[in-house]
């Protein structure tokens, strides 16, 4: 096994969950420390100690902070960052986008819990932005200092840049266009193309100042952030792909392969050539907006996939599905057996139902300015802004026309089984029922040109009332799972990866109580966090892969930090 230690962010670590044995461990990870903080001088505060525990607990008490966090916390301040010994030091310079905190000759990174404690404790500071042009200097430190733990034939560069490109399963949309309000202009695809040529900067002087160090660089138009990233949507939360090429480039550096220089280079030239296209249109776009024109300049060939939804009882509802790149489609059963498909192409809508010896045909075709009928062997009954089509004496399929939207609703002996309705040619909410007419489960799908979730299915027990709400990825995967009691109150929310329970949170009474996190593969709890009564950690026990106890972090209330508990007998 080989050992790792990095410095810089989740588009390095996050890819070592992503081997296929475990030829790799990860000894130390560096996390949201820019250069300016690991290579300053130590701060040498008089009541640095205090300072740091406060710090600690004010983190403790946030759940969004992870522990790679709150275990740095002590060496911003004492600057004792790298641990040495590992094979390989990798680092890449994503976290130099941060903001920091100048105190004296020091530099701390910028956080509302760091400048809020220095603050109590009448500590001078100066605010200083991300993005800086001074780090050169702080380059050359780091490095010379990096020497005394690794010869610079064991370093290598990941250079990582920022994505800001979505996949929906079908299509790519701007990574701003699926955040809200202050959302949107913090994901703009013009502050990651910005951010991109200061980082292309920082590499291109690394890897002219310093060429015995290895780089690892990935041609950026072949891949995108995703919304189901385990970090949440952000720029530089790839896709899986991503991880995996990285870890080859990663294989062929340590099996001592030798370098494609050829290939390497070009690649470089190709994402060079990429962002000074989008600073020029950035520049020749000034005051507009621009992410839907940058996407442009970065389309791979993306195909999209056929999703498949089925009922709580195993029988298939719709399908998602595309006859080419250039057409989506829909089809729509009754007992697992398809009765009518929709197509959408080059701007209209057709709808194809079988005969009675299962041959499809198009019935219909419409827009927004009306509709025609297609087959005159079909049996049809129209009313105003309505055409029912026979399939055969016991089944039909209705057509309803409203504008720019339209419903699908499928009769079974004569009763209504399933009612779809789509709105600018994407299908919004699919209802299903019992024989009886009471609502069986609900399919709400949140749009297809927004990234994010798909869809959410409701689903209802004998009295009518909610069981079930499961959430989807884009892929028909499940996202979410709340389970809920019969008074209406959730019980229990499960999250999933991949198809397995990722992370699964218990309430009573809607007050949150304990939380289970599993190891990626879904195979084994990882964690086990129980709460106080407002939303603090009060005791973490950490499982090996085993299922044995390998540490457990606990306090008495809110107000003290997390201590290990010493491990029993019980424990290993």
């Amino acid at each position: 096994m080989l050992h790792i230690e990095i410095k810089g962010s989740c588009v390095t670590r996050e890819s070592f969950n992503y081997q296929d044995g475990k030829r790799y461990r990860v000894n130390k990870y560096i996390f949201q420390k820019p250069l300016k903080v690991i290579s300053s001088p130590p701060a040498a505060l008089a009541d640095e100690a205090a300072i740091i525990k406060e710090i600690k607990l004010q983190l403790t008490n946030k759940e969004s902070v992870s522990d790679f966090v709150l275990k740095q916390v002590g060496d911003s301040f004492t600057k004792q960052f790298i641990k040495g010994g590992a094979d390989y030091f990798i680092f890449d310079l994503i976290d130099e986008r941060m903001p920091t905190l100048r105190i004296g000759d020091s530099y701390v990174e910028r956080r509302p819990e760091i400048q809020e404690v220095l603050e109590s404790h009448g500590v001078d500071f100066l605010n200083e932005p991300g993005n800086a042009e001074d780090l050169y200097g702080y380059i050359d430190t780091f490095l010379q200092d990096l020497q005394e733990y690794y010869p610079l034939d064991r370093v290598i560069l990941h250079k990582a840049f920022a994505q800001f490109k979505v996949s929906d399963g079908e299509q790519f949309v701007p990574l701003a266009y699926t955040f809200p309000d202050e959302g949107h202009r913090k994901y703009s695809a013009r502050r990651a193309v910005e951010t991109n040529l200061f980082l292309s900067s920082l590499y291109g002087y690394i890897e002219a100042k310093y060429p015995q160090i290895h780089i690892i660089e990935l041609k950026h138009m072949d891949y995108h952030t995703t919304h189901d990233h385990v970090y949440g949507r952000g720029y530089y939360h790839y896709n899986d792909d991503y991880y995996r090429d990285f870890l080859h480039a990663l294989d062929a550096i340590v099996n001592g392969e030798p370098m494609d220089e050829e290939r390497q280079n070009s690649l470089a030239n190709d994402n060079k050539h990429l962002f000074k296209l989008q600073q020029s249109i950035l520049d020749m776009t000034s005051g507009f907006e621009t992410d839907e024109r940058l996407m442009l300049t970065e389309m791979p060939d993306h195909k999209p996939k056929d999703i498949l939804f089925c009922n709580a009882s195993g029988m298939k509802m719709y399908k998602l599905y595309y006859p080419n790149a250039a057409k989506r489609g829909y089809m729509f059963y009754i007992r697992n057996k398809i009765m009518a498909k929709v197509i959408i192409k080059e701007g209209r809508n057709y709808i194809y139902t079988p005969d009675e010896t299962g041959k499809f045909s198009a019935a219909a075709a419409w827009n927004g300015t009306g509709y025609r009928l297609l087959e005159e062997a079909k049996r049809f009954i129209e009313k105003n802004n309505e055409v029912s089509i026979i399939i055969n004496k016991l089944q039909r399929v209705k057509l309803l026309f409203r504008k720019e939207d339209f419903s699908v609703l499928l009769y079974n002996y004569n009763t209504l089984v399933a009612r779809y309705e789509f709105q600018h040619s994407f299908l919004h909410t699919a209802r299903v029922f019992k024989p009886n007419g009471q609502l069986l489960e609900v399919l709400h799908a949140k749009g297809y040109k927004r990234a994010g979730r798909m869809a959410s299915s409701y689903t209802y027990n004998e009295e009518g009332d909610l069981e079930q709400k499961t959430d989807f990825y884009l892929d028909g995967s499940m996202y979410t799972k709340l389970e809920y009691n019969p008074d209406g109150t959730y019980f229990r929310k499960i999250f999933y990866k991949n198809g397995r329970p990722h992370r699964a949170v218990e309430f009573r009474d809607n007050k949150q109580i304990k939380r289970f996190v599993y190891y990626p593969d879904g195979s084994s709890l990882q964690q086990e966090v129980d709460f106080f009564e407002d939303g603090t950690r009060k005791k973490i026990t950490i499982f090996d892969e085993g299922g044995n106890i390998k540490r457990v972090l606990s306090r008495d209330t809110p107000d003290e930090n997390l201590t290990e508990l010493r491990a029993s007998p019980q424990m290993v």
